[in-house]
């Protein structure tokens, strides 16, 4: 896995703005795991050049972070959490 671009985690102040765009207002269904982390993941894998599966483990379940990622994508979030970074 190569690395692309200098990537590094969320800080406080980078998680509180993406926050709201990616947390319900009202739970349905199973509550997801650490969306901070997710958040990360995605964060991560796009800072390099490796497919799904190369995802390391810390970050969890590569196919959960990769269904997050294309349910941000069909919402059209990510350009309003790439503005709120």
């Amino acid at each position: 896995m190569k690395q692309r671009i200098p990537f590094t985690q969320l800080s406080d102040r980078q998680w509180a703005a993406l926050r709201p765009y990616v947390v319900k207002d009202h739970p349905a269904g199973r509550p997801l795991a650490d969306l901070r982390q997710r958040m990360n993941a995605i964060l991560f894998l796009i800072s390099t050049d490796a497919p799904w599966r190369e995802l390391p483990p810390e970050y969890g379940a590569w196919a959960s972070i990769a269904r997050h990622y294309r349910r941000l994508t069909h919402a059209g979030l990510w350009e309003n959490l790439l503005i709120a970074l």
